[in-house]
């Protein structure tokens, strides 16, 4: 099968991007993007632990039921990808979540799991924001939840790249698939988002790769 699904492929009820492990025929990662005009968004996340990360939306309201504990967060959001980092919140496995807004996408990025981590709600003053590369190969890197910049999760990994028009979003090419002298071995989903300004073409993307505790690393994922 290609793993180049162009955007509406993957539309489920009430999801404009559904993509689970069983739809694509691997082991750990899912993304589900969510228009919230629609109404309140109920996911139940069996055995996988999430990211909710705002795309174009704002005055996001989360409620959270894991066992006998229940927590509730506005995340502010923000009206682009393009505008700003956003904050974000960490859905612990076998959690029930209810999500509410106004207007604008969120996205759920999903990671199979088995170990519990609390619920956490991280502010968008305290993403770590990175500019790597130099020349046609710079670009900014949003570390939303990747292995170094929080420690709460089990596998999932997820981070923003933007990259301006004209340069390379990801330099020196680069794999992560196991294989021969490669350590590292991801599964990934990019998720990509395009504006067009008068001279330029910029992208950005979230990037969500799977953290793997031992015996390797593991690196991102965008939006």
């Amino acid at each position: 099968m290609s793993w180049h699904l162009k955007s509406g492929e993957t539309r489920s009820e009430r999801a404009s991007t559904h993509i689970d492990p069983a739809s694509v025929g691997w082991t750990y990662c899912g993304l589900q993007v969510y228009d919230l005009e629609v109404g309140p968004i109920t996911v139940e996340l069996k055995q996988t632990e999430g990211i909710l990360l705002p795309l174009t939306a704002t005055d996001v309201h989360v409620e959270v039921q894991v066992g006998d504990e229940s927590f509730t967060q506005v995340l502010k959001g923000r009206t682009s990808v393009f505008e700003s980092v956003s904050d974000w919140a960490y859905l612990p496995i076998d959690s029930m979540v209810v999500i509410t807004g106004s207007v604008g996408e969120v996205a759920l990025c999903t990671a199979r799991a088995n170990i519990s981590f609390p619920f956490h709600y991280e502010d968008a003053s305290r993403v770590p924001v990175e500019l790597r590369g130099a020349g046609n190969a710079s670009r900014q890197v949003n570390n939303i939840a990747t292995a170094s910049s929080f420690g709460g999760a089990h596998k999932i990994n997820v981070c923003e790249v933007l990259t301006p028009g004209g340069n390379f979003s990801s330099w020196p090419p680069h794999r992560h698939d196991g294989l021969g002298d490669c350590p590292t071995n991801n599964e990934e989903i990019y998720f990509l988002k395009l504006t067009t300004c008068q001279y330029t073409l910029r992208k950005r993307g979230i990037s969500m790769c799977i953290r793997r505790r031992s015996p390797c690393n593991s690196l991102t994922r965008w939006l």
